[in-house]
């Protein structure tokens, strides 16, 4: 859960940062969301996640989400 939530919070940010120029970021804040990303790094690559049927899942949704979103 920890590293579906940091993406989550990223995709926020970033879509944020690109598209709303009234948005400033504080450089403490930006160095402390680069901590927990390295974290959820560590947890993916030293843990058993990356191994996991779950994590399977949450690779195939990242791939697969616009289309999910779109209906015919």
């Amino acid at each position: 859960m920890f590293i579906a939530e940091n993406f989550a919070k990223l995709q926020e940010l970033r879509h944020l940062a690109d598209y709303d120029p009234s948005v400033a970021f504080l450089r403490a804040d930006v160095l402390e969301r680069i901590s927990h990303v390295e974290d959820a790094f560590a947890v993916w690559n030293f843990g058993k996640v990356k191994r996991s049927p779950q994590a399977n899942t949450f690779l195939l949704s990242l791939l697969l989400w616009e289309k999910w979103g779109k209906r015919p």
